[in-house]
């Protein structure tokens, strides 16, 4: 993209003279003491010579570890000022001596944005001892961009660092062979204030595998069902319960919405069922079990027809799908009179964790250290500052200031401020300490799943046929996985 400046008398405020810049796009400008005409771009800054056009790249980004959408640009003595007009903000750069090159760690990640860019902006401004470089496998732009990343891995040229978003980035690969114990540096840290303390304890323990820790979890949601305490009391959620629930509406409420058929159902609740049927480490499923042949039922008989028609009488419904991503949500739900009951899987709460961002040191790294260094800054109060998504801080000490803020200020809200208490706290943490399930998506199982569930849902199989069959099919394919 080229750029013209065109330069004004002040005499007369006539044109003198235009220069086109060819280089590069022009977002922001500035005068140097001497006079130079600054010019900053999405590389840098640049000192501009007013008689040939041509610019002199005199800072880059990527050494100060910022964004470079600024419009004014002011130096000073040792450094620069860069701002935006009608904001309260001002950003310093100042030069200091580095009496050493940083070592240099490479992170691969999903996606081309998020917290992650923020973090290790943060980071790389913080200390001189390491640079977190990005290396990006961006699942939105490229087809199958996490191939190649198993490749590298594959050939033993993988980065140091993983931070993915998406529960399935990492396909195919088993964490246990490709990443390292996280377990081992929180406990090293522990004599210096650290140790797994640091993290949301039931998070960090549904996370774990065979007793290990390969992922670090930055933010998190959680998933489950919600309903009228009213109506459902405090009973575990069963087909009694709704039954019963239902029946005390005179049939004016339906399970779920019309338009959930029991293909969705199935979707939402076999990514639970995955978690609670297949024993990962050792291999083995449980597909044919009594609570997953009356889950398959449930789906039948509590889905809608599919209609989309907003004059239907049933647009009202007891359960209600939750994604919980912040504390406004936990408020109107209190203010409704709703209660938590999870999805019907028989582990735990039925109620899952949904990790956002969640980072991890690979095995062929060759600086771990410096690597956990960087995970350790992640999940500071310093680096959950750099948090730029939505999620709940998975660093105890963040959540809890966090959830005790919404109780003394409440959550505001287009202008309105919702109160949240501390029963409605004491609640979300009784949620929390209860989910042991992590989301995680197999799309291999969940296809067995729903390829088989077709039959059964059309009337052609038995739900006990339909379990078997699934049952005999995962495990064919988990045992090609050993």
């Amino acid at each position: 993209m080229d750029t013209q400046i065109d330069l004004i008398r002040l005499s007369d405020l006539k044109l003198e003279s235009a220069l086109s810049i060819e280089d590069f796009a022009a977002t922001g400008l500035g005068v140097t003491a001497a006079g130079t005409l600054l010019i900053s771009s999405d590389a840098g800054i640049y000192a501009l010579d007013l008689t040939s056009g041509l610019g002199e790249r005199v800072l880059s980004w990527d050494s100060v570890y910022i964004s470079g959408k600024f419009r004014y640009i002011e130096e000073i003595p040792d450094g620069y000022l860069f701002y935006e007009p009608y904001q309260e903000n001002i950003t310093l750069a100042r030069w200091r001596l580095i009496t050493a090159e940083p070592q240099e760690l490479t992170l691969a990640t999903d996606q081309s944005f998020g917290s992650i860019y923020s973090i290790v902006n943060a980071y790389n401004a913080s200390q001189d001892d390491y640079r977190v470089v990005i290396k990006v496998y961006d699942v939105f732009a490229e087809e199958s961009p996490l191939d190649r990343l198993r490749t590298e891995i594959g050939v033993g040229a993988g980065p140091d660092l993983l931070a993915f978003t998406q529960s399935d980035s990492f396909g195919g690969m088993r964490a246990e062979n490709v990443c390292v114990d996280l377990y081992e540096y929180l406990d090293a840290d522990a004599d210096a204030g650290g140790g797994r303390g640091r993290l949301v304890q039931p998070l960090m323990e549904a996370m774990s595998e065979d007793g290990k820790l390969y992922w670090l979890p930055y933010r998190f949601n959680v998933l489950t069902l919600s309903g009228p305490e009213a109506l459902l009391g405090n009973a575990d959620l069963s087909r009694q319960t709704v039954e019963a629930a239902i029946a005390r509406t005179n049939g004016d409420l339906t399970v779920f919405l019309p338009w959930m058929t029991a293909d969705y159902l199935l979707d939402w609740f076999s990514t639970a069922a995955i978690q609670s049927y297949v024993d990962w480490e050792t291999g083995t499923c449980s597909f044919d079990s009594e609570g997953f042949i009356s889950l398959l039922e449930l789906c039948r008989d509590w889905s809608g027809n599919g209609s989309l028609n907003a004059t239907d009488p049933n647009t009202q419904s007891l359960l209600t799908f939750e994604e919980l991503s912040g504390f406004l949500r936990l408020a109107v739900l209190s203010q409704m009179g709703y209660r938590f009951v999870g999805f019907p899987v028989g582990e735990g709460n039925g109620s899952m964790f949904q990790l956002g961002l969640h980072m991890a040191i690979t095995a062929q790294s060759e600086n771990k250290v410096g690597a956990w260094d960087f995970l350790s800054f992640a999940i500071s109060e310093q680096g959950q500052k750099a948090n730029t998504g939505p999620g709940f801080s998975a660093t105890q000490t963040v959540f809890d200031a966090e959830l005790n803020s919404a109780i003394v200020n409440g959550i505001e809200s287009a202008g309105t401020v919702y109160e949240f208490s501390s029963a409605d706290a004491q609640k979300f943490r009784d949620l929390i300490n209860g989910t042991t399930l992590v989301e995680s998506s197999n799309p291999v199982i969940a296809e067995m799943i729903t390829k088989e569930a077709a039959a059964f849902f059309a009337g052609d199989k038995s739900a006990e046929t339909t379990a078997k069959n699934i049952q005999s099919r995962v495990s064919i394919y988990r045992g090609e996985q050993q």
